[in-house]
């Protein structure tokens, strides 16, 4: 008999509004720059960004684990938001060039994949994603450290993400790479 994975206490909407409703300045800081890099990162408004993750938030259409601080769980919210913006904005229609008369100027070489490649690519591309990032359901900073390195953030961006100082955030990266490495010791096969 396979026993049923533990369930996870999940804070409530009116302890989220509780809590955002009395941020310091500081907080507020700290969640503004939080929107700032995760809108930056995907191309996305800031603003709305963060918007958005607030009003999820104390909706209930997302929801907090009583173990992640709020502000660790709006980063995420963000990361979220920003990241699904990005990949609205990459469908787009094919352009042709016309003439004033009506008549075809250009018919560009459209060299990007065709829907069905892209499709996979995603997909694949997802996979390894989600394939790495499951390595560390237990650990939000961890986390955000891996998306961040696949989105290319780095430095002090990155660990103020986190909301670690620099000794713990050397080594939430240490724990990172060991983990990779030992699930992945010759790198990614698929």
């Amino acid at each position: 008999m396979t026993s049923s994975p533990p369930v996870r206490a999940i804070r409530s909407p009116d302890e989220i509004r509780a809590t955002i409703e009395v941020f310091t300045d500081l907080e507020w800081h700290r969640v503004r720059k939080a929107a700032e890099y995760w809108a930056r990162a995907h191309g996305a408004d800031a603003d709305d960004v963060m918007q958005d993750a607030l009003e999820r938030a104390v909706d209930g259409s997302r929801q907090c684990p009583a173990d992640i601080s709020i502000f660790a769980f709006l980063s995420g919210a963000m990361r979220s938001i920003s990241g699904d913006e990005r990949k609205a904005r990459t469908r787009r229609a094919e352009i042709h060039l016309v003439a004033e008369d009506g008549s075809l100027v250009v018919d560009p070489m459209d060299d990007r994949p065709n829907a069905a490649e892209a499709a996979q690519s995603r997909e694949a591309a997802e996979g390894i994603k989600q394939a790495v990032l499951g390595l560390f359901e237990d650990d939000l900073a961890a986390q955000t450290i891996v998306e961040g390195d696949m989105d290319g953030i780095e430095g002090e961006e990155l660990r103020d993400l986190t909301g670690l100082d620099a000794k713990a955030f050397a080594s939430k990266r240490r724990l990172v790479r060991r983990r990779i490495d030992r699930t992945y010791p010759k790198g990614w096969k698929s």
